[in-house]
């Protein structure tokens, strides 16, 4: 009877795991054998794999007498109707409501392409032939997809959450030097970064940064004068020469 009651709160807890992780949990029972299961020094394999389940969570277990517990018997008083087979439905219908959804990169079909020679379900020809074309250019390296750019250069290709890490190491930071949407885009390439729409996300980012903005274009007047510079060797006769008529000597 003990082994029936702690399966029957290992399934619980085990079904609603993604709503009482990480929070306190009350368990009411009407088996007060069950709290005493953890001090037991005695028991066998099976009851210790659903203990060590149990001490996953913040769990408190509550003994309730059965005259107090009108519903501990639930299940086993349900009237089922004839023509159907008796079976509870374990399906919850909120199950998913805090499970993590996972964004795919803009280049998942070109790396599921590359990798398993696979396209997702429900795709035309003519959208396959489409994957199959942009794929030319592209090459799986070690877990990570790489585009092959002018002059044979490989350039990584970044996800959508990395984008702003990326543009403002090369925007912001000490490295940056608060640059033009070109040349900040002529860094990115330059430090091997690739994305579909890198040039439309620098020239977006770069008019909205607020240090930019606030200073201004440079205009002439910040720029440094631009003076000739004359070189020559020392003890030179034109060397010589230039520097009397620069500064002649004072009678």
């Amino acid at each position: 009877m003990i082994k029936k009651e702690l399966l029957s709160i290992w399934h619980s807890l085990n079904k609603f795991r993604h709503y009482i992780t990480s929070y306190q949990t009350f368990v009411r029972t009407n088996h007060g054998a069950t709290k005493y299961l953890k001090n037991k020094p005695d028991v066998n394999a099976r009851i210790i794999r659903r203990l060590l389940l149990l001490q996953q969570f913040d769990l408190t277990i509550i003994e309730k007498p059965g005259k107090e517990n009108v519903i501990a018997y639930f299940l086993s008083r349900m009237n089922f109707p004839i023509w159907e087979e008796g079976m509870v439905d374990d399906q919850f219908p909120n199950e998913h409501v805090f499970s993590i959804s996972v964004l795919s990169p803009w280049f998942s079909d070109i790396a599921n392409y590359l990798v398993s020679a696979q396209f997702p379900p429900n795709l035309s020809s003519k959208e396959k032939r489409m994957i199959i074309g942009k794929s030319a250019p592209f090459t799986w390296i070690r877990y990570n997809l790489f585009k092959l750019g002018s002059y044979q250069i490989l350039r990584i290709c970044v996800m959508e959450k990395e984008l702003f890490d990326i543009l403002l190491a090369y925007h912001e930071w000490h490295c940056g030097g608060h640059f033009v949407a070109k040349r900040t885009s002529f860094k990115v390439l330059h430090a091997g970064y690739y994305w579909p729409t890198l040039h439309q996300d620098v020239r977006r980012y770069t008019s909205q940064c607020d240090q930019c903005q606030r200073m201004g274009k440079p205009t002439p007047r910040d720029e440094m004068p631009l003076q000739p510079q004359v070189t020559f060797e020392p003890f030179d006769k034109w060397g010589m020469d230039f520097i009397r008529t620069v500064d002649p000597p004072s009678k």
